[in-house]
């Protein structure tokens, strides 16, 4: 796989690539993924291979937190927020919305 930048996976709705855009501008935000619920990426501006990475796990990721929430009687799951701090202790999150058929999901750097 190719570590090139690669937003052409698949031709999304205008209003959804609007939503992609206008979220990749955003302060912090290293990248912008859209998921299908098979865990397939469908459109990114991460570079191939971290989307093809952070995609195997989304909908594993989004599922358990779902699964948690509705042992907690917590309602509707409509976003799903991990936070990470690794050794050098730079702070990132990514954070998850799940739709029935697709996740949007935004890695971006805390402040």
């Amino acid at each position: 796989m190719s570590d090139e930048r690669d937003s052409s996976y698949l031709l999304l709705p205008i209003a959804l690539q609007k939503t992609l855009e206008n979220l990749s501008r955003e302060r912090g935000v290293e990248g912008v993924l859209v998921v299908d619920d098979e865990g397939f990426p469908l459109q990114s501006t991460l570079k191939t291979s971290h989307a093809e990475a952070l995609a195997a796990h989304v909908k594993s990721v989004s599922t358990e937190a779902r699964r948690a929430a509705n042992e907690l009687n917590l309602g509707k799951l409509l976003f799903v927020i991990v936070d990470f701090v690794n050794e050098r202790g730079e702070e990132k999150q990514i954070v998850i919305a799940t739709e029935e058929d697709m996740y949007l999901c935004v890695l971006r750097r805390k402040f």
